[in-house]
């Protein structure tokens, strides 16, 4: 990854990793993130056809509410990944501006173990054997087999009986 980036790129992305939200010092330090938003600013701007100048304001007073925001819901689990921080920030119109930087940062997310482990599991589940399943019924699959995998469970009835009356199927045992 490193030698995709140049200069320290990757330090200033470094700001949206789930443990720098949580560290205490980061959250006590309003400035915490400013100098890396406003490298990102820098680096943007033509790509988001914004001015340089009002981007780095933006980035600023958007970031010091967003690590805030982000903390509190990291701590009560309501989000978890990095696409759960993404789809929150999405939603939030104050963070506008900080949400198409992280837009930016998720694209490298297709270069990720995450998503090799994704395409594995979708290798895994979409054997010779199932070659006819749709894209919808393996991203549901998927979506199954990643809860089961973090140590969650699923009631098998509910998820069958949801299937079964979403189309009129048959039942054969």
């Amino acid at each position: 990854m490193d030698s995709r980036f140049p200069d320290d790129e990757l330090k200033d992305w470094s700001v949206f990793e789930k443990d720098c939200f949580c560290a205490t010092a980061n959250q006590e330090e309003y400035s915490f993130g400013h100098e890396q938003m406003k490298s990102l600013a820098t680096r943007y701007c033509l790509l988001l056809q914004k001015d340089e100048d009002i981007l780095k304001s933006d980035l600023c007073k958007q970031y010091s509410e967003f690590k805030i925001l982000i903390n509190e819901k990291l701590k009560c689990g309501s989000l978890t990944t990095f696409s759960d921080i993404l789809a929150f920030t999405q939603q939030q119109d104050h963070l506008n501006k900080l949400f198409l930087i992280m837009d930016i940062c998720g694209t490298f997310q297709a270069s990720s173990a995450d998503c090799e482990r994704g395409f594995s599991l979708m290798n895994s589940i979409k054997t010779k054997a199932r070659n006819r399943l749709e894209v919808e019924h393996l991203e549901h699959l998927m979506r199954i087999k990643l809860f089961l995998n973090s140590g969650k469970t699923v009631n098998i009835d509910k998820v069958y009986n949801f299937w079964k009356a979403e189309k009129n199927r048959r039942e054969t045992f």
